[in-house]
C-alpha cells in the first residue's frame, strides 16, 4: 500500500488542481466565466485592469511592447501599471484575428490561479517528503482556502500566488537532495512570467532566488563567484525584459512610504473571520488593510500543533542547512514590518507613517530624510538594533560553522547595494518606496511556513491522526473564510453605480476624436491619501472609473489614466494652477468631474450637467 501511495503521489498534485478548478466552476461560474455583473460595469481595481486590457487590445503594436498610446494621451501609459496581466494580454493580442473583439480573460485566469494554488501546496508537500497521496491531495486542497488569496480575488493579477508556491517547492527539494542541481532555468523562467503577471511577484521571487543561492553556498554546492553570476544573470534578464516592455525606464514617483506595512497582529488575530469577527480589520495606519495577512483558524490550529511537535523533535527536524532560509525569511519580515511597527490599532515603535506623509517633501527628499532621521533617532536606532540582532547571530553561527562562502557573498551583495545607493540614491530610493506596501511580502513567509506546518504534523502523527487533523482544519478554515468568499462574490455582483448615469452618452462620445477628462484621475490620485478618508471618495472614484470604461468601450483616446503609480505631482500642479481648462477644441468630448480643490475657470456655456460630471462638446 505504501509503495502504491509513493507511485501515485505525483498524480495527487494535479488531482488537487482539478478538484479545485471544478469547485471554482461550480461555486462561482459567472466569475470564472467573466460573466459577473462587475465585468460589464466595473469599478475600482477591476475597472483599472479591464480598461488597460481593452485599450491595449485595440491599440496598434508598439515599442516598448506594453506601451499604450490612447490611454493617458499624449504620454500614454503602460499595461503593467494597470495590472492587466500583460502575459495573457500579449498572447490575446497576438491572436486578435481569431478573437475579433476583445475576450475578457480575467475570469479564466482567476480560475487558473485557484487550480494552481492547490497544485502549488501539493507540490510543496511532495518536495518536503510527503508520499501519501491522500495527504498530498488534502494539503493541496486546503491551500485554496488561504485567506490572503481569497481576500484579493478582485485584484486578479495579485491572485497568482502559484508563482511563489512552486519556487518555494523547488527550494525545499534543493535543500533535501544534495545531488539535485540548482533549478536556475526554472527560477529564471518563473521570474520572467512573474514580471509579466505583476511586478510585485517578481520582486518576491528575487528573495527566493537569493534564498536558494544562500542554501547552495551554505552546503558548499555553489562557489560564491558562480552564485553572484547567477544572481546578476537573473537580474540582467529581467531588466532586459522590463526594458522591452517599457518598465525599466518608467518614471516612478515616490511611493506610499510603508503605509501598507504588516501589522504584528495580522497573521493570528481574527479578521474578516466567520468564526470570530466577520467585520474586523486591524489597521493602525489607515492603509494596512492592503497588508491583510490573517492565516485563518484552520491554519492556526495546524501551525500551533506543528510548533509543539517541532519543539519535541527539533534535533531530528531542524538542521543547520535551514539557517540561510531563516535569514531570508527574517529579512522579509523586517521589510514587511517597515519603519513603523504597529500592533492592532496602535503604533509601537519607529516613525509613524502619518509623520512621514505630513512632513516628507518629495522634491527635497534629502532634507526630508535628514529631518526624519534626526527627529526619530532614538526610536529608529532601537529598531535597527532589534532588526540586526538575528543577522549578527547568523554571522556568528556561519563563522562557527566555517561557512565563509555565504559571508563573502552577503558582503559582496551588501557592498553592491551601497554602491547603487551612492551612485543613484534618488532612483534607488524611489524603487524601494514603490514597494513600500510591504506587508504583501509576508506572503512568502506564509507560503513557506504554513505548508511546512502541515507536513510537520503529517510526519509525526499516525495516518488516522493526520486525517482527523486535516478534517478539523478543513472545517475550521471553511467556516473562517466564509466572509471572504461572500465579500468577493458581492464585489463581483456589484456594478458601478455611476455607469448607468452616462451609458447613453456612448454614441456621442464615439463620434469625437478624443476624450478629455479634467482633472485627470492620475492627478487626483496624488491626493489619494487625503481624499480617501472623505465620504465623497467612493462616489468620486466610481465616476472616474465609469468615464474611463465608457471611453474604453467605444475605443476613444483619453487624456486620463488610472495606473498603479500616479503621475508627476509638479506637472499636475502646473496644468491646473489656474483651475480646470475650459472646453475649446472641436472634435473633443470634454468631461469635468467635481473634485475638491480643482475650481472651474472659463466659459462653460452649452455644457450638460450630469451627476457624474459636466459634459461639453464644441
Amino acid at each position: 500500500m505504501r509503495a502504491r501511495s509513493h507511485d501515485l503521489s505525483p498524480h495527487a498534485v494535479w488531482l488537487a488542481a482539478a478538484i479545485a478548478a471544478l469547485a471554482a466552476v461550480l461555486w462561482v461560474p459567472a466569475i470564472v466565466g467573466s460573466r459577473a455583473a462587475a465585468f460589464a460595469q466595473p469599478d475600482g481595481d477591476l475597472a483599472q485592469h479591464l480598461i488597460g486590457a481593452r485599450y491595449f487590445f485595440d491599440d496598434a503594436w508598439r515599442w516598448p511592447l506594453l506601451h499604450i498610446v490612447p490611454l493617458g494621451v499624449p504620454d500614454g501609459s503602460n499595461l503593467a501599471m494597470t495590472d492587466s496581466l500583460p502575459l495573457v494580454a500579449l498572447v490575446v493580442k497576438l491572436l486578435r484575428p481569431l478573437f475579433g473583439t476583445w475576450p475578457n480573460y480575467f475570469g479564466p485566469w482567476l480560475w487558473l490561479c485557484v487550480a494552481l494554488q492547490a497544485a502549488g501546496f501539493a507540490t510543496i508537500a511532495r518536495a518536503l517528503g510527503v508520499r501519501d497521496r491522500w495527504a498530498v491531495l488534502g494539503i493541496g486542497l486546503i491551500g485554496v482556502l488561504t485567506p490572503v488569496l481569497l481576500y484579493r480575488t478582485v485584484h486578479i493579477a495579485l491572485c497568482s500566488h502559484f508563482l511563489l508556491l512552486f519556487p518555494i517547492a523547488w527550494i525545499w527539494r534543493y535543500l533535501r537532495d544534495p545531488a539535485l542541481p540548482l533549478p536556475f532555468a526554472r527560477l529564471l523562467a518563473c521570474g520572467c512570467i512573474a514580471l509579466l503577471v505583476h511586478p510585485y511577484l517578481a520582486a518576491m521571487q528575487a528573495t527566493l532566488l537569493v534564498a536558494i543561492l544562500l542554501c547552495g553556498l551554505w552546503q558548499d554546492r555553489l562557489p560564491p563567484l558562480r552564485a553572484g553570476l547567477l544572481l546578476a544573470g537573473w537580474l540582467a534578464t529581467l531588466t532586459l525584459l522590463a526594458w522591452m516592455c517599457g518598465l525599466a525606464g518608467l518614471a516612478l514617483p515616490w511611493g506610499s512610504y510603508g503605509a501598507g506595512s504588516l501589522n504584528l497582529a495580522a497573521p493570528w488575530y481574527p479578521q474578516l473571520s466567520g468564526l470570530f469577527a466577520p467585520d474586523r480589520l486591524v489597521d493602525a495606519t489607515g492603509y494596512q488593510y492592503d497588508a491583510y495577512n490573517y492565516w485563518g483558524a484552520g491554519f492556526l490550529v495546524v501551525v500551533a500543533l506543528a510548533s509543539v511537535l517541532a519543539l519535541r523533535h527539533w534535533r531530528t527536524d531542524l538542521s543547520a542547512v535551514h539557517a540561510p532560509l531563516l535569514l531570508v525569511l527574517w529579512a522579509l519580515l523586517v521589510y514587511a514590518l517597515g519603519y513603523d511597527v504597529c500592533a492592532f490599532d496602535s503604533h509601537v515603535a519607529g516613525v509613524p507613517v502619518g509623520d512621514v506623509i505630513a512632513s516628507f517633501d518629495r522634491d527635497d527628499w534629502r532634507g526630508s530624510l535628514s529631518r526624519l532621521l534626526s527627529a526619530h533617532r532614538a526610536s529608529l536606532g532601537a529598531l535597527a538594533v532589534i532588526y540586526a540582532l538575528p543577522v549578527a547571530a547568523f554571522v556568528a553561527f556561519a563563522i562557527r560553522r566555517d561557512r565563509y562562502a555565504v559571508l563573502r557573498f552577503l558582503g559582496a551583495f551588501g557592498a553592491f547595494t551601497l554602491f547603487v545607493l551612492a551612485l543613484a540614491p534618488q532612483r534607488a530610493l524611489q524603487v524601494l518606496t514603490n514597494f513600500a506596501a510591504a506587508g504583501r511580502f509576508f506572503w512568502v513567509i506564509t507560503y513557506t511556513l504554513v505548508p511546512l506546518a502541515f507536513v510537520q504534523c503529517q510526519r509525526h502523527l499516525s495516518r488516522p491522526g493526520f486525517a482527523a487533523l486535516l478534517t478539523v482544519a478543513f472545517g475550521l478554515q471553511i467556516a473562517d473564510t466564509r466572509p471572504l468568499l461572500d465579500i468577493q462574490q458581492n464585489r463581483f455582483a456589484k456594478v458601478n453605480p455611476a455607469f448607468a448615469q452616462i451609458a447613453d452618452l456612448a454614441p456621442r462620445m464615439r463620434v469625437e476624436t478624443v476624450v478629455e477628462l479634467h482633472p485627470r484621475y492620475d492627478c487626483v490620485q496624488n491626493a489619494f491619501l487625503q481624499l480617501r478618508k472623505t465620504a465623497e471618495w467612493p462616489a468620486l472614484s466610481s465616476r472616474y472609473m465609469a468615464w474611463h470604461w465608457l471611453a474604453a468601450t467605444v475605443d476613444r483616446p483619453i487624456n486620463s489614466v488610472y495606473q498603479a503609480r500616479a503621475a508627476n505631482r509638479i506637472q499636475c500642479l502646473e496644468q491646473y494652477a489656474h483651475g480646470l481648462p475650459p472646453p475649446t477644441a472641436t472634435g473633443t468630448f470634454y468631461v469635468y468631474v467635481d473634485v475638491p480643490g480643482f475650481p472651474h475657470a472659463g466659459d462653460w456655456s452649452g455644457c450638460e450637467r450630469r451627476e457624474a460630471g459636466l459634459v461639453c462638446v464644441r
